[in-house]
């Protein structure tokens, strides 16, 4: 058991409990984190610098009374569980003031660059990583299609895919933290981010793909704020219209030419279903449409009929 620890000296009190009990071999272990009621802002500002890194000035608003509860029987992590109360939805982002390094390379006409204002405009930019400087995304390409005139299915069919209750509006899912650590924990590796369709939004167009605390923590502060201040609707388009499918293959407009030769607009259930299904591996795309068909493995016909039902 841990004593009450004092972040940086500057009162945010926590205890950290830590118990470790043997049964029959088998660690279980069980960590409680509790602090005292605190404002979010002095939370915040209490952190290391380097974890917000360019969003350090951020605004927020609210009081913090953070009670985590992590509990990992070692030989089954399966059942592994986590509770997280008092942190998340307290505290109201009310402004990044990001630093000008952190402002996203769009065109120079965008106004609110250092918050998330812009996603609501027209805007074009070069995609971050995973392809060449010519590949573009953005409202303002003739390729983007807005969510209204796509049949419901293909939204529908993306965010079920990574978040089935994307529409109450988090920007974390804590069935999708506790998933990760499970699978992570299990691989003894990262497999598993356990990003929400706003994380993963934010991670295309605000960050880099680094896997760091770091970047972790700044694509939930940012994601934070976008869900406060973009509607849900506008967040899914965005998504559609910015993540890769294929190879040099950003936005569902040029995935549904690239598969299918159609437009979007046009798109089957089935063929809503296939592109969600490509998200977490899409360099495989091209072989897919090279040979014709879809996996032959159970997993993929599985997974696409919970989908499609």
């Amino acid at each position: 058991s841990a004593p009450a620890l004092e972040v940086l000296g500057r009162g945010i009190d926590l205890q950290l409990d830590v118990l470790v009990e043997d049964r029959d071999g088998d660690p279980i272990i069980t960590a409680e984190l509790s602090g005292a009621e605190a404002e979010c802002q002095a939370a915040f500002d209490a952190l290391p610098k380097g974890l917000s890194g360019p969003y350090a000035g951020a605004k927020l608003e609210g009081r913090i009374k953070p009670r985590v509860r992590f509990w990992w029987p070692t030989a089954h992590t399966a059942t592994l569980d986590l509770k997280i109360r008092g942190v998340e939805r307290p505290c109201t982002i009310k402004s990044l003031e990001a630093e000008p390094a952190a402002w996203p390379a769009i065109d120079s006409g965008v106004s609110g660059r250092d918050d998330v204002g812009w996603l609501n405009q027209p805007w074009i930019m070069g995609v971050k990583e995973g392809a060449s400087k010519a590949v573009k995304i953005g409202p303002g390409l003739a390729s983007y299609v807005p969510l209204n005139q796509l049949p419901g299915y293909v939204g529908g069919a993306a965010y079920l895919t990574e978040e089935i209750d994307f529409h109450r509006g988090w920007a974390i899912n804590r069935g999708l933290i506790r998933r990760a650590l499970r699978l992570n924990l299990e691989g003894g590796r990262f497999i598993y981010g356990g990003s929400t369709v706003t994380q993963q939004l934010v991670k295309n167009l605000f960050l880099s793909r680094d896997k760091t605390l770091a970047r972790k923590f700044q694509e939930v502060l940012v994601a934070k704020r976008v869900a406060s201040a973009v509607s849900r609707d506008r967040v899914l388009e965005l998504y559609l219209n910015c993540i890769e499918f294929a190879p040099e293959i950003y936005g569902v407009g040029p995935a549904a030419r690239y598969y299918f030769q159609k437009d979007a607009r046009a798109l089957t259930p089935t063929e809503a279903v296939f592109l969600a299904m490509l998200k977490p591996a899409p360099y495989q795309g091209p072989w897919m449409k090279g040979s014709g068909h879809t996996p032959d493995m159970p997993w993929w016909r599985t997974r696409t009929e919970e989908i499609m039902l």
